[in-house]
């Protein structure tokens, strides 16, 4: 069992509860990140039907970003597919 690490702000408007469910539910169906070397990163970005937070910028956040550790797994907030960015 993963240990998850709560750290990052999510507005206040979701629960710790509902991220521990997200990470249970998701985890392994988004899309892992690769660097320019084309090594794989312990990232992984999750598109969701919901936003999730706003950015400083009063951007709508759709997505999670899964950051894996050897010490345990941290979310946050992630764009996402927001048009809100293009």
């Amino acid at each position: 069992m993963a240990k998850i690490l709560h750290k990052t702000d999510f507005n206040g408007n979701i629960s710790e509860k509902e991220i521990d469910e997200w990470y249970y539910k998701y985890k392994g169906t988004g899309e892992f990140e690769f660097s320019r070397n084309g090594e794989s990163l312990p990232t992984e970005v999750i598109n969701l039907s919901k936003v999730v937070a706003i950015d400083n910028k009063g951007r709508k956040l759709n997505g999670i970003k899964i950051h894996y550790s050897k010490t345990g797994v941290h979310l946050v907030p992630w764009k996402g597919d927001s048009n809100d960015f293009k």
